[in-house]
């Protein structure tokens, strides 16, 4: 109540200044009272504006939303709709439960006049000295398009009624009901800088922090933490926020994992790992959990990620698909059978890549005058015989050595735990990485995905059930119609 105690006592303020004759001798000075405060509301309402407008100006801290003091909504009593149960509602339908039914608890709804207004912070049944003051998250939600109230407003007296007339009938009974501090999305994010790199941004902190770390690496050039702050817009895993902050709380409530600096509180996950402790005075940017994980690829480990993809951007055109390198001991296959001795190694992807791969190798030997057995070899003094079995390693990590010797300085790999993020713009996000890496440089994201540990038998107890299909055989297919037959192409895809 104390936004109404501060008005009332403003717009007494407001009559004594504007003279004794008004505040001392005239007789209806209730009226005058009443009129300065409208006054009043409205200078606050341009403020409130004009500060909404200078703070578009500044791209860290600019409004999300438009915010109008007091919203009108005016409301009809044929409009009142009761929550019904849809598919995705979170209720076990076999204990009782169907599609369309009305709950006893549901919830009173009244469509909104606009999709702009997403939120408000109270509801009140008048603008001085209300009675009722209905709060946000515990008497009523903005959800969905929608108004849903604890209470039926049209059989609560505080909230006065206006009885609809037509040709002499009531035909139905309206009310007003003020909105406090109501929000407005009207796209600032995306209509103020957004449009600059095409960016469909939604009014959220993380839309704005992942523009800002687009911006910053466009305007100064792209740093770690630019990265960094992308990846945690996609993902919603927070980074320390500002600098000298100490940790001063490191526990587990019933949401999750809590870390508390001097300065601001972090939420991850429960089954997060905290990377901090209490004490530890933290840097802006710095990571607080495990849940995503920046690795310089300049060594791999078992621990880190399970193999390394080259995809078609890292390959030149005639590769047609990704090649592999397993993260563990591969055998290494020599052949002394030729001039030079030649080496090669399990490579992991369509057989004619692998096939075009080692050719490659070959011909790079040749053009630098040295192989790839030379390099491994074991001997200390450079000898004038060819490497042999006994003077080669017998094993090789393919991705260690892909790590150390092709990725190493110029590639970043995130390692990000699926299932423990929440909250943010999305994974599909990462996609703008390609517009602030900077050349010869790549960002390797590993996305880990966790199956649950009981498998599911989709075809109940008992033996899998297994379904006839038709036989394929070489006479099968009419050859005949296979050049005017219709084609499929792989043009991308992602495996799940």
């Amino acid at each position: 109540m104390a936004y109404w105690n501060e008005s009332q006592q403003e717009s007494a303020k407001l009559l004594d200044a504007l003279g004794t004759h008004w505040s001392s001798f005239y007789r209806d000075d209730g009226f005058v009272a009443a009129l300065s405060k409208a006054t009043l509301e409205l200078e606050k309402q341009t403020r409130q504006f004009a500060e909404e407008v200078s703070g578009l100006c500044d791209r860290y801290n600019m409004p999300l939303f438009h915010t109008e003091n007091w919203f009108a909504l005016t409301v009809r009593q044929s409009q009142l709709a009761r929550h019904k149960l849809v598919y995705g509602s979170g209720l076990a339908y076999g204990e009782g439960y169907s599609y369309g039914e009305q709950l006893p608890e549901a919830t009173y709804d009244f469509a909104l006049p606009t999709e702009e207004l997403v939120s408000a912070t109270a509801v009140a049944d008048g603008l001085q000295s209300p009675t009722r003051c209905w709060l946000s998250g515990i008497d009523f939600l903005i959800e969905a398009g929608y108004l849903r109230l604890r209470q039926n407003p049209f059989t609560d007296s505080a909230f006065p009624k206006t009885e609809i007339f037509e040709n002499g009938v009531i035909v139905d009974v309206e009310t007003t009901l003020w909105l406090f501090k109501a929000k407005f999305d009207r796209d600032y994010l995306q209509r103020t800088y957004g449009y600059l790199f095409s960016l469909p941004l939604p009014s959220t902190d993380k839309a704005k922090q992942l523009l800002n770390a687009v911006m910053d690496a466009t305007i100064s050039g792209t740093v770690r933490q630019d990265v960094d702050n992308v990846i945690s817009a996609a993902t919603g895993v927070d980074l320390c926020k500002t600098d000298s902050e100490i940790v001063e709380l490191v526990e587990e409530d019933r949401y999750g994992l809590v870390i508390a600096t001097d300065r601001n509180v972090y939420r991850f996950s429960a089954a997060a790992s905290s990377l901090v402790t209490v004490g530890d005075v933290l840097a802006a940017g710095d990571p607080l959990v495990d849940v995503v994980q920046p690795v310089e690829l300049n060594r791999a480990d078992n621990s880190t990620a399970p193999l390394i993809e080259l995809d078609r951007g890292f390959l030149p055109s005639d590769f047609a698909f990704s090649l592999l390198f397993n993260n563990q001991d591969t055998e290494l296959v020599v052949d002394s059978a030729g001039e030079n001795t030649t080496v090669t190694f399990e490579i992991g992807g369509f057989p004619a890549d692998v096939e075009l791969f080692w050719r490659a190798v070959r011909a790079r030997e040749a053009a630098r005058g040295y192989t790839l057995a030379q390099l491994l070899d074991r001997r200390l003094v450079p000898l004038e015989t060819e490497p042999t079995a006994d003077t080669l390693p017998a094993t090789i990590n393919p991705a260690e050595f892909l790590a150390d010797n092709v990725l190493i300085g110029n590639v970043l790999l995130y390692v990000v735990k699926s299932n423990l993020i929440s909250g943010g713009l999305g994974l599909d996000w990462l996609s703008v990485l390609r517009n602030i890496v900077p050349p010869w440089n790549a960002i390797v994201v590993l996305i880990v995905m966790s199956a649950p540990a009981t498998p599911v038998l989709l075809s109940g107890e008992g033996d899998a059930a297994h379904y006839a299909t038709n036989e394929i055989t070489e006479t099968s297919v009419d050859l005949a119609q296979a050049e005017s037959a219709p084609r499929l192409r792989g043009v991308d895809c992602y495996c799940l």
